[in-house]
């Protein structure tokens, strides 16, 4: 595993000119002609070429070695970021078009070719050679010597629980994946984190480590789509119908190009894309799965379903390997802190959902990663990659580029500080970073997203209730009836509703302890860093952990409204959490020269093995709980899409989801008023009234239900009509009654007087689909 397969070797430039122009030649072929077999081969010789360039910018720049396999996957990453960030701006500003992708792809190999040619000319970095002394001395010999038969029992064990969770796939309305799973499940999955950290504290090589981590990765996020035969959550099918119009090639307004909407905002006249966040929110995963889905032929179920498992499990480890690598100088660090990625709930969730905050944490942890280098290194080109691998931010969500923004007014103030940092420059970034702490809150506030106010009493309230979330006590106590949002960190608190009882779930005083532990390192770390630490890059990380953590507090317990910025905080301040938590764990063994035994460490290495194992497995069986589409509301939508013409569809809340993704956006909420969180209370109060003019009396609430001239479909779910109903209802609405799977279906038309008597509609009594 040490050295990647010889094909990403580098190669002459003769030879990447010819499978570079090959490359590209069967990228148009088949994106064109729409043979995905063609537009696959030409991405692998594509991706051959542009790849060994990244291979060689970042062992010039890094010396990270060329060929290592972690170097040659971070440079694909590298790769990615850029193809999809170009074609981000295009969905945003423009619209989707095969020329734009392709048009992607080529300024993708330009950008790369001549930033490699500028990198070249200079000498190799050193980032390798600055020394920061690790804070554990690791003696080799307290690590366990494992058979190799271990390695191949994971890799059976993985393959078997895969293969059983994927028979137990379920296409029923769900609120939880662990109401799918048996409790067989969660015991393999208990045994192979067992089995993995048992790999991790080994004398294996760190690369064959990774590779094992980067499996328990995927078998952990792989939960969620292997528990349901369709996408899980509700914002999904949103997007998929964003990424259905896209394809055709229709405008999602405002556009920069070619017709700009223009706004007023005081004195100055703006295009209106320029002031609308949406887009910019879901423009890198919108670019991810158009890509997935017109490169290789996926289906947009498979694209949706399976493209952010991939990423997050293959990347995020070696993100964090790297990334704890450089701050502790030492691969076993950087080993550790990538195993910790599967341990907290908030990131075996994101990693399994197609959310726009997804992909949008892996290009911010990448961004992180580059500005810490840039500033150890201190050299223009370090600087010129962060910038080109950064500025993509604005296209995956606001909230990440704020924070990068807020580190980068941190290096100013760490550059001002010449010297050695003594007590009052401490005391004075301590302050700096208690400041920072509000950035997040007032840039909500001043956008109108939420509300500061509390009085004494509420704000004592809001400290119980924040230590008892984040202690665990909440989660461990008792189950409640109702969703609790913050602190879904290193748990998620289930409601009784989406709650499924297994034996790491029916008792959670274990979970507590591990968070009061966490907490605890955590301020222990971040204490002894402000009273000891010399190191800027950790200065640096503390000031922004600070505003990360500091706005989720504040965000949540000390303002009201949509919390928009402040929800979508919880990767960010888990990153911290663990960074800071091994910080701690650090210095607690630097500060007190603890001196044990081989036979102690081992033991001390058992122990912690089985509870982070336990601890993992609670976390994953407490959620996510995300209502999930059953199969029959999903065809009602396939069915309805079958025919646009309807003005409006006064259904329930899951078909028109569905039906905004299989109509590619045609029928949004139905066409009903919805508001700036999906909120659609008129149809909803609406659908309950005339369930309840159903049960009760039928005559005359078609007007009352439907507006004149237009012409709708209403569904209503057939175990709330009795059957001995439907020639009344079916004479109100003057059309017969059709069905589809679990519901009644009539069509209204009221655009010409006399309903559908005018001729105009034809349906077929009690036709089945």
């Amino acid at each position: 595993m040490h050295r990647f397969p010889r094909i990403f070797t580098p190669l002459s430039a003769p030879i990447n000119a010819i499978l570079l122009l090959l490359g590209l030649s069967f990228l148009a072929g088949g994106l064109i002609k729409g043979i995905p077999l063609l537009s696959t081969i030409g991405f692998v010789l594509y991706t051959r070429v542009v790849v060994s360039w990244w291979q060689q910018i970042l062992n010039r720049l890094y010396r990270w070695k060329k060929t290592d396999a972690v170097t040659t996957l971070l440079g694909s990453w590298a790769m990615l970021t850029l193809l999809c960030g170009m074609l981000a701006v295009m969905l945003v500003w423009n619209t989707y078009s095969v020329v734009a992708l392709l048009g992607s792809f080529v300024l993708t190999a330009a950008a790369t070719g001549l930033f490699r040619q500028f990198t070249l000319q200079g000498g190799k970095g050193h980032i390798d050679k600055i020394q920061i002394k690790p804070h554990i001395h690791i003696a080799r010999g307290t690590f366990f010597a494992p058979p190799r038969l271990l390695a191949l029992a994971y890799m059976a064990g993985l393959v078997g629980v895969v293969a059983h969770m994927h028979s137990l796939q379920s296409g029923a309305a769900l609120f939880s994946p662990w109401q799918t799973f048996d409790a067989m499940t969660l015991w393999v999955i208990f045994a192979l984190s067992i089995m993995l950290g048992v790999m991790i504290f080994s004398r294996f090589k760190t690369k064959v480590i990774l590779v094992f981590i980067i499996l328990h990765s995927f078998l952990i996020h792989a939960a969620i789509p292997l528990s349901h035969t369709l996408p899980v959550g509700g914002d999904v099918y949103r997007m998929m119908g964003a990424q259905e119009q896209l394809i055709a090639g229709e405008y999602i307004e405002p556009v920069l190009f070619p017709n700009p909407q223009m706004v007023q905002l005081s004195w100055l006249k703006l295009p209106k894309v320029f002031v609308q966040p949406h887009k910019y929110v879901y423009a890198q995963l919108w670019a991810y799965e158009i890509s997935a889905q017109e490169v290789f032929g996926v289906s947009m179920h498979t694209a949706n379903r399976w493209l952010i498992v991939l990423l997050w499990a293959l990347f995020l480890p070696l993100l964090l390997y790297r990334l704890g690598r450089l701050l502790f100088t030492s691969p076993r660090y950087g080993v550790w802190l990538a195993a910790l990625s599967v341990v907290p709930f908030s990131l075996q969730a994101l990693g399994g959902l197609s959310l726009a905050i997804s992909i949008g944490f892996l290009a911010f942890v990448w961004s992180i990663l580059l500005l810490l280098l840039a500033l150890q290194g201190k050299q223009m080109r370090h600087w010129i990659l962060f910038a080109l691998q950064s500025v993509w931010l604005f296209f995956a969500h606001p909230v990440y580029i704020v924070v990068v923004l807020i580190a980068l007014v941190g290096i100013i103030v760490l550059g001002s500080m010449k010297g050695a940092l003594g007590a009052l420059k401490r005391v004075w970034f301590a302050v700096l970073s208690l400041l920072a702490m509000g950035v997040i809150p007032v840039l909500e506030w001043l956008a109108g997203i939420s509300s500061f106010g509390f009085s004494g009493g509420k704000a004592l309230h809001a400290v119980k209730q924040a230590v008892g979330m984040s202690s665990g006590w909440f989660y461990a106590s008792m189950i409640r009836s109702h969703d609790i949002l913050p602190f879904n960190l290193l748990f998620n608190h289930t409601p009784d509703y989406a709650f499924a009882a297994s034996p790491f779930t029916s008792v959670r005083w274990h979970v507590m302890v591990a968070a009061i532990m966490a907490i605890l390192l955590a301020l222990y770390g971040v204490y002894r860093l402000y009273i000891k630490e010399q190191e800027r890059s950790w200065w640096l990380l503390a000031l922004v952990g600070a505003a990360v953590a500091g706005g989720y507090g504040i965000g949540w317990f000390g303002m009201g409204g949509d919390h928009s910025f402040v929800r979508r905080l919880d990767p960010m301040v888990t990153l911290f959490a663990m960074l800071f938590i091994l910080y701690g764990v650090a210095r607690f063994f630097s500060t007190w020269k603890v001196r044990v035994s081989k036979r102690a460490a081992k033991g001390v290495f058992a122990i912690l093995v089985l509870f982070l194992s336990g601890v993992t497995v609670s976390s994953l069986a407490s959620g996510p709980d995300l209502r999930t589409m059953n199969e029959t509301e999903y065809a009602l939508a396939v069915h309805i899409a079958e025919k646009p013409v309807y003005s409006c569809i006064l259904a329930d809340t899951w078909p028109l989801l569905g039906l905004e993704a299989t109509s590619g956006g045609r029928y949004i909420g139905g066409n009903f008023p919805i508001g700036s969180q999906h909120q659609q209370p008129e149809r909803e109060a609406l659908l309950e009234e005339l369930y309840l003019a159903v049960s009760q009396n039928t005559k005359g609430m078609a007007e009352l239900y439907i507006p004149e001239g237009e012409f709708c479909l209403v569904a209503l779910q057939k175990q709330r009509v009795d059957t001995q109903q439907l020639p009344l209802i079916s004479s109100v609405f003057m059309s017969s009654s059709t069905e589809s799977g679990a519901y009644y279906l009539w069509e209204y038309d009221r655009r010409l007087p006399g309903g559908n008597d005018s001729g105009m509609i034809e349906s077929e009594t009690n036709t089945s689909i």
